[in-house]
């Protein structure tokens, strides 16, 4: 019998101590992928997605991966990322700036050592009747696009419990981490220049830590 997933059974693996350590937090994301891919779909008219290619993103003081992007929000909801993509969040909070410049309006991040940010990026997910896979970060994204701007009430994608045929979870480093930065100095410097009005942390430091990052296994998929 399928029913909606209860919020606390992984709201707590998606709500990451401050003081957690670097190995205890690439342990935990490895245990909320096998949790997704192999117990949860998502739902939506109907039709039933399993998660299938995922990407974890997280910034803390003790995991200083600074190609997350930041964000506010509580665990477990649905973000559209900076790539028009969907993450699915960890708890993240962080202070956010109202920019003023001439007659514009935007708003920047103060990234401090007390924040803490992230999300899941899903990357593929497979209709479960007819077997389609949705490959690529906006394609996932096309579920969460139609939405009824007269109503208070939105049909969105949901998050169920669903077993599915076990499969053995493969890791690997995350596609294109650089991006079109292509090296970690670049990276570092464009987001902190694009996300960030203010950083308490050294430049040279997240650049060679970000190197570190590039090489970690947190991308897990299945065979599909």
């Amino acid at each position: 019998m399928r029913q909606i997933l209860p919020l606390e059974e992984l709201s707590s693996w998606m709500l990451i101590p401050k003081n957690e350590s670097k190995d205890s937090i690439a342990l935990r994301f490895k245990k909320i992928a096998e949790f997704l891919i192999n117990k949860c779909s998502i739902e939506y008219r109907g039709m039933h997605y399993r998660f299938i290619d995922l990407e974890f993103y997280y910034f803390s003081d003790n995991h200083r991966d600074i190609s997350t992007h930041p964000r506010q929000s509580k665990a477990l909801t649905w973000y559209i990322n900076d790539f028009g993509g969907i993450d699915l969040n960890f708890e993240s909070k962080i202070e956010r700036v109202r920019i003023e410049t001439k007659n514009k309006v935007s708003y920047k991040y103060r990234l401090t050592h007390d924040a803490f940010f992230g999300g899941i990026l899903i990357r593929q997910i497979k209709e479960l009747a007819s077997g389609d896979i949705l490959d690529g970060p906006w394609k996932v994204a096309d579920l969460f696009r139609e939405t009824d701007a007269l109503s208070r009430y939105q049909d969105n994608p949901i998050l169920i419990m669903e077993n599915h045929k076990e499969e053995t979870i493969i890791e690997s480093t995350r596609l294109n981490l650089l991006g079109s930065c292509k090296t970690a100095e670049k990276k570092t410097s464009n987001n902190l220049c694009s996300c960030f009005c203010e950083s308490h942390f050294d430049k040279s430091t997240l650049t060679s830590e970000l190197k570190t990052f590039n090489d970690q296994k947190y991308r897990f998929t299945i065979n599909k």
